[in-house]
């Protein structure tokens, strides 16, 4: 679910609605994510020269049950529109920056707190945020991101991450103890992999591979798992049945109430 998305056109500062359109320059297109029925709304905007595309591609709300100095991503694919540009983009608002470290990222790439991105017209990139917690809590914190060609044009993104303990009392439990996603095995990649899984309860999911620049690589499940553990092979081919080149792909795990993800490298 998108929550205060905030898109800023010109001079005037316009609130955009998931479901509303209050500026001509900001346009929300709603696309529903087949497994799980998650509004993702693709925002356009847009000044006299620069213009920009950016996409959501995960939940706003996810999940890190265990604290082990990793992180589940909050992605983006931004779309330069317009004429070339630098986007500044910056993660703030984080209630405790002594333990819990923002990250701006393109892909996998990933750097403290703030990042100036060069795009020429009609280029694109995975971009997002990356907030590692060492504590239990919860936090709400802002991506926001701008057009340096027009500074004007900026889009805020409202994020929210449960860390440790604090998953539990969100999310209810029966069966194994909480919603995870685990490192694949082996990692790297020369071959084969398997990923593992836990569910607490039975539940839709939808388990999926993705590129750095955000595009779909594999789909290695659509349907419903039953709670417990469990564990996806994959044979380090596309859904085009070629296989990968080398390089950091990312995979995820994504079910009605929540989203993790994890990296791997894949070496030929």
């Amino acid at each position: 679910m998108i929550r205060n998305v905030r898109a800023y056109a010109l001079t005037v500062v316009c609130m955009v609605a998931p479901l509303a359109v209050t500026s001509a320059n900001a346009v929300p297109h709603l696309q529903k994510t087949a497994a799980v029925a998650e509004e993702v709304a693709l925002f356009r905007v847009g000044g006299a020269n620069y213009s920009y595309t950016l996409e959501q591609l995960s939940f706003s709300t996810q999940m890190q049950p265990v604290i082990d100095g990793t992180a589940p991503y909050f992605f983006f694919l931004l779309t330069n529109t317009g004429d070339d540009d630098t986007y500044h983009m910056v993660v703030s608002d984080i209630d405790d920056p002594l333990n819990w470290f923002g990250q701006v990222c393109i892909g996998f790439l990933c750097f403290p707190d703030s990042l100036d991105h060069p795009l020429t017209n009609a280029d694109s990139d995975s971009v997002g945020v990356n907030v590692v917690p060492f504590t239990d809590g919860v936090d709400t914190f802002t991506f926001t991101l701008s057009s340096l060609g027009n500074p004007a044009l900026v889009s805020v993104y409202e994020l929210t991450l449960y860390a440790g303990s604090t998953v539990v009392d969100v999310r209810p439990i029966s069966g194994v103890d909480s919603f995870e996603l685990r490192q694949n095995s082996p990692n790297p990649v020369r071959a084969a992999t398997s990923i593992q899984f836990a569910l607490p309860r039975e539940e839709a999911v939808s388990l999926r591979i993705y590129d750095v620049s955000g595009r779909i690589v594999r789909t290695l499940s659509e349907g419903s798992w039953p709670a417990g553990s469990h564990r996806v092979a994959w044979d380090g081919k596309s859904d085009t049945g070629g296989s990968v080149p080398t390089g950091v792909y990312f995979y995820r795990l994504v079910t009605p109430e929540g989203e993790l993800a994890r990296r791997m490298t894949v070496i030929r």
